[in-house]
Parts: structure tokens; sequence; C-alpha cells
């Protein structure tokens, strides 16, 4: 996600050398309040063993004892939450070489809001908390770690999620390249967007536009298809992959049928896909939204598995609206009239749900399409609110945009969603109002 920040919070941080003094290795040991570091480096872990400094060779020319003591009253900052600030001695001590500072968070102490990928190492300035540069974030270990040349007051410093507006549109009502009938599926890669779309007398097609809207090229009135296309992903060399009348398709650049899987050729008794996501490995998620269930196909399309099934509970769904694959292979679907999101992981164990009927932040009415960025957050086409919703990867609300309307950013039942892989830019499609919307970050 490409970061563009209006605002500025504060988040948990178990922060940097110690509870109540430091603690680790060196030259020299240390005390309960203090840690002896030489010319030949060490490190300094706090005593919960939930931060360090690595101090590397040549950092620092002769011995020093480096102390750290809680700020038990901390400069205010929106989110910054108590206890977990410290001050790290001697103030304002300055290395001869960089020194790397990780420090771990508590994902229920970040602010409401804000995802883990906002988060920033910050240094306690007069003006207040200031991040100190680029910090690296592992959603994996839960750890925020950034160079720094001194010491101070330290702290996790998140900062608050751009926000979406509208760009620009394209599409009307009708059948020529360019317009839109009955539109169903979107996907982008590598600067270009493609749409599915249903002509009346079974006539159906998937047409190419570049990243601004600019028609290229169409696939339309397949022999193979019974009736429509209609969710679409393409593989990293131009492949289709649709999901069509009980059937999945694999579909050349050039418009010509790579394969085709029916419940005959999977085995299945019944098949009825109506969305498709892709993993990095190739692996193919097909939604089949009457039937609750998610079937999974190999990057060649064998049968792999299946999960879900009719419910309320985990792992339950009343009608999927649409599936999405997260960079680390979580595998995302929209509860279409459980008002929800479900979460599985890469080989369909249930994982998380989030959200319920509403129209506020994390509600839905409807949800159908979805997709997900590199950095896992996951966009959400909120159809009746006419809306899109964006979250991080573990439901967390970030941000929300749209409203009901045929004017510029407003939508008339959004029922899909594709966004770039730095999320720098989402595209909609605006169902009824036959075109597609194009946001991007501000």
């Amino acid at each position: 996600m490409r970061v563009h920040w209006t605002g500025v919070y504060t988040v948990t941080a178990m922060a940097l050398l110690l509870i109540a003094g430091c603690g680790g290795g060196g030259d020299g040991g240390g005390n309960d309040n203090s840690t002896l570091i030489g010319p030949n480096g060490g490190t300094i872990r706090s005593g919960d063993g939930n931060a360090n400094v690595q101090v590397p060779d040549a950092a620092i020319a002769v011995t020093q004892r480096f102390t750290c003591d809680r700020i038990t009253n901390p400069q205010a900052d929106p989110g910054l939450v108590t206890n977990t600030a410290y001050r790290f001695g001697p103030d304002g001590w300055a290395f001869d070489t960089p020194v790397t500072i990780t420090i771990g968070y508590a994902e229920a102490d970040i602010p409401a809001g804000m995802s883990q990928a906002t988060l920033q190492i910050a240094r306690l300035q007069p003006a207040g908390w200031v991040a100190v540069g680029a910090s690296a974030v592992n959603q994996v270990t839960n750890t925020v770690s950034a160079e720094i040349t001194g010491f101070s007051g330290f702290a996790i410093l998140g900062l608050a999620p751009a926000q979406y507006v509208y760009d620009s549109q394209w599409g009307s009502l009708g059948n020529d390249d360019g317009e839109f009938m009955s539109m169903d599926g979107i996907a982008y890669r590598d600067g270009q967007v493609y749409v599915s779309d249903l002509i009346p007398l079974n006539l159906e097609r998937i047409q190419l536009f570049d990243a601004s809207g600019t028609f290229l090229s169409s696939c339309r009135d397949f022999d193979w298809v019974a009736d429509s296309v209609s969710g679409i992903d393409v593989k990293a060399d131009g492949t289709i992959c649709a999901t069509v009348e009980e059937a999945f398709a694999e579909v050349a650049d050039d418009c010509g049928l790579v394969f085709r899987r029916d419940a005959a050729d999977l085995g299945l008794a019944v098949f009825w896909p109506t969305d498709v996501a892709l993993d990095g490995a190739g692996n193919v998620f097909i939604a089949e939204g009457n039937l609750h269930r998610i079937t999974q196909l190999s990057s060649v399309g064998l049968l792999v598995r299946q999960f879900g099934q009719p419910g309320t509970g985990d792992g339950e769904f009343n009608q999927i609206g649409g599936v999405a694959v997260g960079p680390d292979g979580s595998v995302y679907a929209s509860d279409r009239f459980g008002d929800r999101v479900l979460k599985f992981s890469n080989t369909g164990a249930f994982v998380d749900a989030w959200g319920e009927t509403g129209d506020g932040n994390s509600q839905f009415d409807t949800p159908e399409g979805i997709d997900v960025d590199n950095d896992g957050d996951v966009y959400v086409a909120d159809a009746v609110n006419n809306r899109v919703q964006k979250f991080d990867k573990n439901g967390a609300f970030i941000t929300a945009f749209g409203e009901a309307g045929a004017g510029d950013g407003q939508f008339a039942y959004p029922n899909d969603v594709a966004v770039t892989p730095d999320g720098s830019a989402v595209y909609v499609v605006d169902g009824l109002n036959r075109r597609v919307q194009k946001f991007v970050e501000q």
C-alpha cells in the first residue's frame, strides 16, 4: 500500500529497552537498571524480552553504560497507550553508526482505523512524538524495527490511513466497445483492467482497458460458454481465469480456450462457480455462491479440496458474494446474506470472521466482490450500502468511500472491486450505473 498520511496516532510499544530498567549482553554485563556495551557491540534486551537494541561493532568507541526508565506521564498524543513509553540514556547519546531498535506490539492495542502497516518507531521531540524514518513492520512476529543514531524517549507511532477520492470513470449502457449491459467481475493486472459483461441473447464478453479506462480489446461470443461469464482473475502471463455457467475456464490472451472444467471433469455431482481468485502459486479458489462453498483447483485444473457449508457459524455461508486471496495465501470470502467476511487459511481451515448487518463501519448490507492488496488489506464492495470498505488483514476497519447516486464517486449497487497491488488505486464495478469508477489515495 502506498502511504500518504493525513494524521498521527501512537500505538502500544512494549518499549525499547526494559520495563523498569535495561538488561542484556555486551562487554561487561549489567545490573538491574543498566547495561554495559563496548566497541565490540552487543544486544540490549528489555526485561520482558519484547524489545531489543542491536549495537553493531564500532558503533561506540569506548565501553558505555546505558539506562532506560519508564515514562510514567508521557506527552499526550491521540492513541498513545499509557505505560508503554521509555526514555533511554544517557539522554542525547549519539552512536558512531546506526543501531537497530526492534519493538513488539499487541494487535489489540492498535487504535481503531489504523493498519499494522502504518506503524513506525517514533522519538520524543519537544513538539511531540515524531517518526524516526523508515521502519519495517513484520506482521508475522508483530514487531517494528528501525535504525536510530542516539537515545531519547521512544515508542511506536502509527499514522492515520490515506483516504480514497474519485479519479475517473468510463462506461455506459450499451453493447458496443467500452459499454456495458450486465457487468459482473473485474480484475487488475500490470496496468490493465478486465471487466466481464453479459449482453442479451447470451453474447458474453470480457473487455480489456488500460488503467485510465481506454478500451483496448475484448474476448466475446465464446462457443464454450452456455451462458454468462461472472468472476474473473488474471495470471501473470495474461491468461484469464473465468467462472462461467456451471464451469471454470482459462482463456489465453488471444481469447483461445486453454482448458475448461465442469462438474463431470472434477468428479462432482454439481458445480456452480460464481467468482474466482488466484494465489501466488497459481492455485485457483472458486466461490460457488449458491452452494455455500469454495472449491480449490491446482494450477492445471485438478480438484484439490472444498471447504464451507450453509449456515451462520464459523466457516459457514449464506451465499458467497466474492472470493480473494491475500499475499500470505489467506483466503477471504464475503458472506452475501450473512453480512460478514470470512477468512480461511490457504488449506481451507477457518481463521476468523467479521461484520454484521448495518450501515456503520464494519457493518454490511449484501457484501459482494472482494480483493486484497500486497499489504494484506481487504477491500469489500458493500453493495446495498453503496460503498467500498477497507480493512486490514485481521478485519480492523481502515476506511470507506462511496454513497448512493449516479454522480462522481457515487454508486448504484457496486458489485465487484479490484485494487492495484500497492493499494494506490481501486476500480469499482458500479453495476446499475453501468460503469467502472476509479478511486485513488489522497
